[in-house]
């Protein structure tokens, strides 16, 4: 994925209403439950790849495992 496009900074770039906001939704759900430094964590390059990483606590009140 080329980082203009994830980041929106491309302007060049036609896009469709609602393109790419599926990794901005998750991380903005993921912060909201548990805070500043969890969320995702995106790395791409052009040619290179991309890998997602998602960040969250071990453990955290407010979320139970069923």
């Amino acid at each position: 994925m080329d980082p203009a496009i994830l980041t929106g900074t491309d302007a060049d770039e036609p896009t469709e209403a609602g393109q790419h906001v599926g990794l901005s939704n998750v991380d903005d759900r993921l912060w909201s439950v548990f805070g500043d430094g969890y969320g995702l964590v995106v790395e791409t390059a052009p040619g290179a790849g991309t890998k997602v990483s998602m960040r969250v606590p071990k453990f955290h009140p407010a979320v139970r495992a069923t």
